[in-house]
């Protein structure tokens, strides 16, 4: 992280008067609706012209529940226990992909609608990395 940028915890930022008024209100009425929906880390980052925020959600632990169930399913189907272990990753990753890209798409809209709302400008960071969705919104 740059020396001159300062990662801080959302409750402090908000309660603070270091970010911009309109983000500030971006990020008051952001949080009350995504608290309320979901529990993953969000982080921000104030910088010296810009301020970032991070949403990222590791399935990893979504990922093995999904292929221990599938290999007790289908264990008595299938003779080689690598195949089962192959066929319940690929049947799972995919599952469990869709179903946080559909999450992460409903927080990237309703948080587009409040920096649009505020009229901050911003650019927006997502994908994966490894086993991790992440959502980043540079504001400047």
């Amino acid at each position: 992280m740059d020396s001159q940028k300062v990662l801080i915890d959302e409750k402090v930022a908000l309660g603070q008067d270091i970010l911009p008024s309109g983000v500030k209100a971006v990020l008051s009425e952001f949080l009350k609706w995504y608290e309320a929906h979901y529990s993953m880390p969000f982080n921000i980052e104030i910088g010296p012209n810009e301020v970032a925020l991070y949403i990222y959600h590791d399935i990893t632990g979504e990922l093995k529940n999904c292929v221990n169930l599938c290999v007790e399913k289908w264990k008595k189907r299938l003779n080689s226990e690598d195949q089962l272990n192959e066929f319940c990753h690929n049947i799972c990753i995919e599952d469990v992909s869709c179903r946080i890209n559909e999450v992460f798409c409903g927080i990237r809209n309703e948080l587009t609608r409040y920096l649009d709302k505020y009229g901050i400008k911003y650019r927006l960071e997502e994908g994966w990395e490894g086993y991790a969705r992440y959502l980043s919104v540079f504001t400047t």
